[in-house]
């Protein structure tokens, strides 16, 4: 049975490399939007300095629904 097109998934288009950052931070804005920043970091060749390799603002709702997601995903291999 082929889907309808409303029923398609639309297309994902990957325009950033995947990284393996060594850690992450996570802080939130100043501001009263509450927004949460996420920042992936990564060494340099100075091991005094750090290189942050990406950055994402988030919504605190958007954090829980990316918490939640990863935590499912991560749940369900432990049954493996």
């Amino acid at each position: 049975m082929e889907n309808t097109p409303e029923e398609q998934t639309p297309e994902i288009i990957k325009n950033i490399p995947t990284v393996f950052p060594l850690g992450f931070g996570v802080f939130q804005t100043e501001s009263s939007d509450g927004l949460l920043l996420l920042d992936f970091i990564d060494r340099t060749g100075d091991p005094n300095k750090f290189v942050v390799v990406g950055s994402f603002a988030l919504t605190q709702e958007r954090a829980i629904e990316l918490a939640n997601a990863l935590n499912e995903h991560i749940l369900s291999n432990d049954d493996d």
